[in-house]
């Protein structure tokens, strides 16, 4: 940045320049000239920050652009993992029901009828064991 100087004719005392013809003019022009030279500067100063700026906002817009994709992206797969969760639930669902039918058709297909069973366990314990011992050694 550059300085402005001012010069005075006058007193150390703070006492009025002199008159008219007097006066330093290429002091005046020297600080019209500085005046100019820093106005220049902040201008070219006030150019170079609004280019920053733009590329700044153009690099901001472009990054929220690719922020805006990937959350798109990132629903769409949200989206497709929920549907394949309900599919596997519906899945599962059917299947312990299955499960369940077997089940009762095991049970239901092995187990004797009462009255069956009561005849087996009398034949059973009527029957004298042939020379089957269970030992206890």
């Amino acid at each position: 940045m550059v300085t402005l100087k001012a010069t005075s004719r006058g007193s150390s005392q703070g006492e009025p320049s002199a008159p008219t013809g007097d006066r330093d003019w290429s002091s005046a022009l020297d600080l019209i000239h500085e005046a100019t030279a820093a106005i220049r500067i902040s201008e070219e100063r006030s150019g170079d920050l609004e280019q920053e700026l733009e590329r700044v906002t153009a690099q901001a817009q472009e990054r929220a652009r690719l922020l805006e994709a990937q959350v798109a992206a990132a629903e769409r797969r949200t989206e497709k993992a929920e549907e394949r969760t309900r599919m596997a639930e519906k899945r599962a669902s059917e299947a312990e029901a299955w499960l369940a039918r077997l089940h009762d058709a095991i049970v239901t297909g092995f187990t004797r009828p009462a009255a069956l069973r009561s005849i087996n366990e009398a034949y059973e314990n009527s029957e004298p064991a042939s020379g089957v011992q269970a030992s206890d050694s």
